[in-house]
């Protein structure tokens, strides 16, 4: 039988209800396979309306953000997500995108619910319809904040490093002018010297004296700079012994008074009721401590006083407070936190007007922060700074303080007192004896052979170890032996060893430019009984000669020599 137009009419309805049917069935499934996939990744996935505001998100979402759904649903990304720092220019990426419906990339600062930052790498995708109207966007987020966390590092050590080479640089630079100063003067008067016959002896004398003090100069900057080299290394070591830090800093006074009266500024040392006449530290870092910072406050003050105020530390009664205060420039207050570090120095320009390394107050921390302390600095600009340095003072019980009743204490750590102590000649002694030189370098030879026999010795002088086991084999009957440790053919570690393995128990004095922590030990265990180091001076040969010869009368010894 034939269909009529109505049963027709049923059978496409049926037909069209059974697709629909269909394609609900095939978009169920895609929506739960998306939803599957969405779920299960480590990205956070965001869909909002055409408006922006979420309308679902993944358990990845919520895992990075702390948001829940419940939380998250009908509101915009950015209200729950962006915070203080999140980049203006990523915003606005984002932003140019979504209004031109056009995919986009960009990484942001977001903020988790509890206030914690994370960086995400965000791809923002718009969805159309069949009939190219707008109806979601679809946001992908990966986590990124390890990554950007490595190249933060990295780009902050680029740029730490790129500082520090530009100070390096500006130090060298520095460096250089300051150690050509003192050098161009030594060669220049040396010149005159030796080129001018017509010369006066007062002009001798001030060229004498003028090369002298340059390489004094000269000899302070390579200790700085050995000294930084240790503390770079962590190789600067501390004793600990009895000392008198007032008389300490009263004889650093005394070594600076001339240049003090030079520049017209009055230098003093001021003792607070109740400081302890002894502690337990390192005198000679003490020294080198207040030293390097009352020189550094001569140095910057042109009138007024540098006042070295000595006391205990009201905060810890268990360190002593010296603190060094002066009426000079001062110090700008965004210059002040970075003058500690090596090779910087507050202003280039007050550098050049009055020189320096820029090393004397790092060294200067360091050995305050090695001695149980610390120093701080505080300056006004045009009025004048205050560095204060603490140290350990170690048990106090019973100690003596200030002020005294009795004598000054009598301790290592007073340069006078430690002479007596040690029973040094005066300058005019003079010794007798037979001395073993040997030393590779010509002039360093000449230099020490002329003072010893100034000294009444008599000098026989080798070039290198080999030549004094020789001349041991042969004249054995030597008081004493001066040995360079760094020498040709054999050196002088060699020298020692072979001779206390032969049975030799001549006294033997190791002369070594090294100045580095262990060198004195390495020395002593190859042998050798002494240690001095170059360049020597008179009296470093008079205080050591004084423990192993006997002193002989001066007219007897000089009319032998």
């Amino acid at each position: 039988m034939a269909k009529t137009p109505a049963q027709d009419r049923v059978t496409e309805l049926q037909q069209w209800v059974g697709d629909l049917t269909i394609e609900r069935n095939e978009a169920w499934a895609r929506l739960r396979v998306l939803d599957t996939l969405a779920a299960r990744t480590d990205n956070a996935v965001v869909i909002t309306d055409a408006k922006g505001l979420i309308t679902w998100v993944n358990e990845s979402f919520t895992r990075i953000s702390g948001y829940t759904p419940e939380e998250s649903i009908g509101h915009k990304p950015g209200r729950l997500l962006q915070g203080p720092d999140t980049s203006p220019e990523a915003i606005d990426t984002m932003r140019r995108g979504v209004a031109a419906r056009e995919p986009v990339q960009t990484e942001i600062l977001n903020y988790h619910k509890d206030g914690t930052p994370y960086w995400m790498l965000i791809e923002i995708i718009p969805i159309f319809d069949e009939a190219g109207e707008l109806t979601n966007f679809m946001a992908i987020e990966s986590d990124i904040t390890e990554a950007k966390e490595r190249e933060m590092a990295l780009r902050t050590a680029r740029d730490a490093a790129e500082a520090a080479n530009i100070a390096k640089s500006a130090f060298l630079a520095n460096m250089s002018h300051e150690i050509r100063t003192p050098l161009s003067s030594i060669i220049g008067f040396m010149r005159l010297l030796r080129e001018e016959p017509d010369a006066t002896p007062e002009q001798r004398d001030e060229w004498c004296d003028i090369s002298l003090k340059s390489s004094e100069h000269l000899l302070t900057l390579i200790n700085d700079i050995l000294d930084l080299s240790k503390i770079e290394a962590e190789r600067m070591e501390f004793e600990s012994v009895a000392c008198a830090p007032v008389e300490i800093a009263r004889e650093v006074a005394e070594t600076l008074r001339d240049k003090a009266n030079q520049r017209g500024v009055l230098l003093e040392v001021c003792v607070d009721d109740g400081t302890p006449a002894t502690i337990q530290t390192d005198p000679t870092r003490l020294r080198q401590a207040i030293t390097n910072l009352a020189s550094n406050a001569l140095k910057f003050t042109d009138e007024g006083s540098v006042r070295v105020r000595i006391g205990l530390n009201d905060a810890t009664p268990s360190q002593l407070r010296i603190a060094v205060q002066d009426t000079g420039c001062g110090i700008a207050p965004e210059a002040l936190a970075g003058i500690f570090e090596p090779f910087v120095q507050a202003d280039v320009s007050v550098t050049r007007k009055h020189g320096g390394t820029g090393l004397g107050l790092t060294i200067t921390r360091k050995i305050c922060e090695g001695l149980g302390g610390r120093l701080e600095a505080s300056s006004v600009v045009g009025q004048g700074s205050t560095f204060t340095a603490t140290f350990a003072t170690g048990a106090l019980d019973g100690v003596a303080r200030y002020p005294l009743e009795s004598p000054e204490p009598t301790l290592r750590g007073s340069t006078q007192k430690a002479h007596a102590a040690d029973n040094t000649p005066p300058p005019q002694a003079q010794f007798a004896g037979r001395v073993l030189l040997t030393e590779d370098g010509d002039t360093n030879r000449k230099l020490i052979g002329l003072m010893l026999r100034r000294l009444g010795l008599e000098v026989v002088e080798a070039e290198h170890g080999q030549m004094a086991l020789d001349l041991i084999e042969q004249h054995g009957d030597f008081d004493i032996i001066l040995l360079d440790m760094q020498m040709p053919v054999l050196d002088g570690y060699s020298t020692a060893r072979a001779l206390r393995e032969r049975g030799n128990r001549i006294p033997i004095v190791a002369l070594t430019a090294h100045a580095l922590t262990g060198d004195r030990d390495k020395c002593l265990a190859a042998g050798c009984d002494d240690y001095l180091t170059k360049p020597l001076t008179k009296d470093d040969l008079i205080r050591m000669l004084t423990g192993w010869l006997r002193v002989g009368d001066s007219n007897e010894n000089a009319a032998a020599a």
